[in-house]
């Protein structure tokens, strides 16, 4: 008789999935999640209930602001399959002990502040959605910007690379990384940083042109260029403070000067460029 292998049966830990559910709640100002942010004061799982304890980096940030998050995080908790229960609270804020009665009582953003709600919270989303959407602007233009000075740079160096074998690896290595947030078009050039920058601004331009809410193609564009630029915002960081530094070192060795990266105000403004039709 054949033994039968015996199954292991992988039972999800329901604290990791509440705080990757977490993870999906983002700061409305900045757009990033609220876990990278370290708003997550605490966990606490009991059996099937979940207690969730946020804290704000300051106690007077804006009560719509700080209601949207917690609401936020109690949705996507409520979501995860196997939670029975959920307890969200905002801890020291100058509001906690309202946002707390009100997502106790689901009395939803307009209960819980009465009169003081001047907007829907689907209004509320919206103005900083537009927030995000600007914040996401703000970053492609100085990526963009400092990742074009060091391409020009880089350009400028290959002529006098050709006496330093060295020097001539280093910048084929960083030219090589740095080649996709500067070259392409289109779906061909994923993390393009200025085709990125193009279309977030075009999609700004059609979402101030219009008084009706975005649509979900509009929503969904947007989602995706957001996730592109974070990819390509993490692929210019990486860069940065792991080839940058070597490239200098090569550079000095050779006797020229470090590359320069620009900061914000060394920035020009320029055109938004070609960008695809927006839905």
């Amino acid at each position: 008789m054949t033994a039968v292998p015996a199954t292991t049966v992988v039972v999800p830990d329901l604290e990791s999935e509440v705080r990757a559910a977490l993870g999906g709640v983002v700061d409305p100002e900045l757009d990033e999640p609220i876990t990278d942010l370290g708003f997550v004061r605490s966990i606490r799982v009991d059996g099937a209930d979940v207690e969730v304890h946020l804290r704000l980096p300051t106690s007077f940030c804006a009560p719509n602001f700080a209601y949207l998050m917690a609401a936020d995080a109690q949705d996507a908790v409520a979501a995860v399959p196997g939670v029975a229960s959920v307890v969200v609270e905002l801890d020291d804020h100058s509001d906690s002990e309202i946002i707390n009665r009100g997502l106790a009582a689901a009395a939803g953003y307009r209960g819980t502040f009465g009169h003081e709600a001047e907007e829907s919270l689907d209004e509320l989303r919206a103005t900083f959605r537009r927030k995000a959407h600007t914040a996401a602007m703000e970053r492609a233009f100085v990526a963009n910007g400092q990742v074009q000075a060091v391409h020009e740079q880089l350009q400028a160096l290959d002529s006098k690379a050709t006496a330093s074998p060295a020097l001539a690896t280093a910048l084929r290595d960083v030219a090589s990384k740095l080649s996709p947030l500067v070259e392409g078009e289109g779906e061909q050039a994923p993390m393009n940083l200025s085709v990125l920058g193009s279309e977030l601004t075009a999609l700004q331009a059609d979402l101030e042109g219009s008084d009706a809410a975005p649509t979900a193609p509009q929503r969904e564009l947007y989602a995706t260029d957001a996730q592109r630029l974070e990819r390509a915002l993490q692929a210019w960081s990486q860069l940065r403070n792991d080839e940058l530094p070597r490239l200098d070192a090569a550079l000095k060795t050779a006797r020229l000067p470090a590359l320069h990266i620009p900061a914000r105000g060394e920035i020009a403004a320029h055109d938004a460029g070609q960008s695809r039709e927006m839905p």
